[in-house]
């Protein structure tokens, strides 16, 4: 049960940061709140969804992701039409993503410890 609640909330999480990023730049609300449920879902995610021979994988994407994040994003709003609503959907993918990646980090530590 816990792997299909990992990926459900996997799922609802990106689809989320996406369209937070799309909405929240379209008419310019307050995100903080979804921004928080962001780094819920990355923490269970992080929890739940990824372990063992995963977790390798799983990191070298989400560094991956979040150094594009840093580097890219202020190229990426230049971008006609398109740049700023493409930098918001980065940013709160990077808000998901960070959280499970420091889990899934902090599990892979403890386990090369206990070893």
């Amino acid at each position: 049960m816990d792997g299909k609640i990992g990926k459900y909330v996997f799922l609802v999480g990106a689809i989320v940061a996406v369209l937070t990023g799309l909405i929240g730049e379209a008419f310019s609300f307050d995100v903080t709140t979804v921004g928080i449920v962001l780094v819920i879902a990355g923490i269970i995610v992080g929890l739940l969804n990824v372990s063992g021979k995963e977790a390798t994988t799983f990191l070298i994407s989400a560094i991956t992701l979040l150094v594009i994040g840093g580097e890219v994003k202020n190229s990426i709003k230049e971008l006609p039409w398109v740049g700023t609503y493409l930098e918001a959907m980065l940013i709160y993918l990077v808000i998901f993503v960070a959280p499970a990646a420091i889990v899934v980090a902090l599990k892979e530590v403890y386990s090369l410890a206990q070893d």
